[in-house]
């Protein structure tokens, strides 16, 4: 390819990259049944989960899904917020309709503090 291109000046830069297909095919599933942006707002919407922030990645396996609350971690009542933030989502996606396909998914569920630790 270099010795092609040299009359068109500099050579090819080549930029390979490994796409872990596991990983891509759950995306396409969460995508086509389009509960992320759902969950996001719904928890953001809703004033007593005081979610602040939310963000997920599908590489690597599993999806990672982290919501950011406005409650430090000292806060006496952060671990129960936690836990119902957990169980918000865990409900909606073992009983909404758009979540049948990927019920079953494999996921982590990580919620953080105002100070940015792990409260649940």
């Amino acid at each position: 390819m270099n010795s092609i291109s040299s009359e068109y000046g500099k050579g090819f830069k080549f930029d390979i990259r490994q796409i872990d297909m596991e990983a891509r095919e759950q995306e396409q599933r969460w995508d086509e049944a389009g509960v992320i942006h759902v969950i996001a707002s719904g928890l953001m919407e809703n004033k007593e989960f005081k979610v602040k922030g939310f963000s997920y990645s599908f590489h690597p396996l599993p999806l990672q899904i982290k919501v950011k609350t406005s409650v430090k971690a000292d806060d006496p009542d952060a671990k129960v917020l936690a836990e119902r933030i957990e169980e918000e989502i865990k409900s909606f996606l073992q009983t909404h309709q758009k979540a049948e396909d990927i019920r079953n998914d494999p996921y982590e569920l990580t919620i953080l503090s105002k100070d940015k630790k792990k409260i649940n």
